[in-house]
């Protein structure tokens, strides 16, 4: 049994890692509630969280909406990631670039295009997305929300009045510590940011 902390591969039956010392899950038995399931199971019996990656098919995946080992959105088709915090940053410095480079009104248009995939310019640029947690697509509504009613008009204008510019640091510093990678804008609008590129590579 590999240990989802140290990855020491302990033998099975262990009740603790040889290694870390940590208490290991029995096989099939869900972190979320102790609900002990089959030990092929992909999902719990009980509370319905994911036991199993169904890329990597290893267990323990962890308490984060990603498996631990090979970063699979837990609730999503194959091949679905979560998207790193430097894509994310460069997304955003490519969408500043871009509204004054099209000369704003060109960035608007191309943005409104692109909210119906999740996605902003930069974000499409950079084949990243935005999902809902439960591994729904983003619509447009929800994405225009997400970027322009509580990223842009909350964060980033009424809180940063109100703080002197901290309010829309905090919201995308939240990120790097986050164990789902989510901004404060994402845990308010129950979204996360994905990489899905190679999904779309091989659907072709």
């Amino acid at each position: 049994m590999q240990c989802p902390e140290c990855s020491h591969d302990n033998p099975p039956g262990v009740r603790f890692c040889g290694r870390c010392g940590i208490e290991l899950a029995a096989e099939g038995q869900c972190v979320a509630c102790q609900h002990q399931n089959a030990p092929d199971a992909q999902f719990c019996n009980n509370c319905g969280a994911v036991l199993r990656c169904p890329n990597c098919s290893r267990s323990s995946v962890g308490q984060s909406r990603f498996c631990r080992w090979c970063q699979q959105f837990l609730v999503a088709s194959q091949g679905v990631k979560v998207a790193g915090i430097g894509q994310r940053v460069a997304a955003y410095v490519l969408d500043v670039l871009l509204f004054f480079v099209t000369l704003i009104i060109g960035y608007v248009i191309w943005w409104l295009f692109t909210l119906s995939r999740g996605q902003t310019p930069g974000k499409r640029l950079l084949g990243i997305r935005v999902m809902r947690i439960d591994g729904t697509a983003s619509d447009w509504d929800w994405t225009f929300i997400r970027e322009f009613v509580v990223k842009f008009g909350l964060f980033e204008v009424v809180a940063d009045i109100l703080t002197l510019g901290l309010a829309s640091l905090v919201d995308v510093l939240w990120a790097f510590w986050d164990k789902d990678r989510q901004a404060l804008h994402d845990k308010i609008m129950k979204t996360v940011v994905v990489d899905d590129r190679l999904l779309r590579s091989v659907s072709r």
